[in-house]
């Protein structure tokens, strides 16, 4: 096993339970959502737990939901659906608090955001042009 998979992380609630459905959903065995992060191993078989997981956040454990946002960050996921809406309802929610998480957030957009994602591009331009946002954008 990779050590970079099974190294000890903090693990709070949320990230347990994510730990534990990821580990019995798949062939990973992972200690913290974070070990997916900077991960050279396809985990393309958990994506859709990943992105479920956006609407099931608990909103103390911002740093478990910011190692997922930071583990779909990647070319793969332009191929799942509905996980872009979900990163914009998130860039909207923190981006007023000048969390690090918004930023984080419209990092991931920008990744697998597509030129076919016409239907939210007005919504992206005003995001991404918007002085409003600050460094968030």
């Amino acid at each position: 096993m990779n050590n970079f998979l099974t190294q000890n992380l903090t693990v709070l609630p949320f990230d347990n339970y994510l730990m534990n459905v990821i580990n019995n959903s798949s062939n990973l065995e992972i200690n913290s959502v974070w070990n997916l992060v900077n991960l050279y191993l396809s985990y393309e078989q958990i994506f859709p737990i990943l992105v479920s997981s956006l609407d099931n956040y608990e909103i103390g454990d911002i740093k478990t939901l910011e190692g997922v946002i930071r583990s779909l960050s990647i070319n793969e996921v332009r191929k799942t659906t509905a996980v872009l809406n979900k990163l914009i309802l998130i860039y909207l929610e923190f981006s007023t608090r000048g969390a690090n998480l918004a930023w984080v957030t419209g990092n991931a957009i920008n990744i697998i955001s597509t030129k076919n994602d016409t239907k939210y591009l007005d919504i992206l331009i005003e995001y991404s042009t918007n002085s409003n946002y600050g460094y968030t954008r």
